[in-house]
């Protein structure tokens, strides 16, 4: 009996080994577009850690702006405030939604005006050195863009 659980200890423990190591998974990745003059640009997205390990995201960068924040937005006193978060946590088996009004990456001094339909390119610096590259489209109010397949050409 003693010989036939431990296969079963030995996979649980090859599983579970490779399961710390999981990627953070991001979904639903989008900027708001802004006014060609806007300074700032913000960005969403659902970020899902699967593994059972959390990870920390210490750090955001992007081409398309001359640096990249993870911002908390507060009310204070009626009024929207942007706070500097040093880092985000993505517990274990849990999903951290950077949305309108809460949790979200500021793209700061934007090289150029983006518009919907465009893809920004935003890379994510894990505390453990690993990276995820992010692909976001740009969005007027967070609708996915619509698909033109069905209107008529004229």
């Amino acid at each position: 009996m003693r010989l036939r659980t431990l296969p079963s200890i030995a996979l649980a423990a090859l599983f579970h080994t490779a399961a710390q190591a999981a990627p953070l998974v991001v979904n639903d990745a989008w900027v708001r577009e802004a006014p060609p003059t806007a300074q700032v640009l913000a960005a969403y997205m659902q970020i899902t850690n699967p593994g059972d390990q959390a990870r920390i995201i210490t750090d955001a960068t992007s081409a398309c702006c001359q640096r990249a924040e993870i911002h908390r937005t507060e009310i204070v006193a009626g009024m929207a405030r942007m706070i500097p978060q040093p880092e985000l946590t993505v517990e274990a088996g849990t999903t951290v939604a950077l949305e309108p009004g809460g949790l979200h990456l500021m793209l700061i001094a934007p090289q150029a005006p983006v518009v919907q339909g465009d893809h920004v390119v935003i890379e994510l610096r894990l505390d453990d050195g690993a990276t995820l590259e992010v692909h976001a489209e740009v969005r007027r109010d967070g609708e996915p863009a619509m698909d033109h397949s069905h209107h008529m050409h004229h």
